[in-house]
């Protein structure tokens, strides 16, 4: 964050905005398999896809695409997802 020639108002609102990227970024994995089991559509979708090829496959796949959309890099494993899909995932942060 450059915090040059920025009101201490800016500054503020600039560092509350990336620690609040920072944790939706750590999370997002977690949060978008979250997202596959409450969505109704997106779930039959996704149970369809494990069930014409392979339950890791899909999962690693969604997971590595989520990594590469958003250019992260790995931050360890969360071994308590909120979703029914997956039991552990990557975490991510921003670069």
């Amino acid at each position: 964050m450059s915090t040059t020639n920025t009101t201490p108002a800016a500054q503020a609102a600039m560092h509350i905005a990336d620690r609040a990227l920072d944790i939706l970024f750590s999370d997002i994995t977690g949060r978008v398999f979250q997202i596959i089991n409450e969505d109704k559509k997106l779930n039959r979708e996704y149970l369809r896809a494990v069930e014409a090829h392979d339950l890791n496959t899909i999962n690693q796949t969604i997971g590595k695409h989520i990594k590469r959309r958003f250019g992260l890099g790995n931050a360890g494993r969360d071994n308590k997802p909120k979703g029914n899909h997956i039991l552990s995932y990557e975490k991510y942060n921003l670069p």
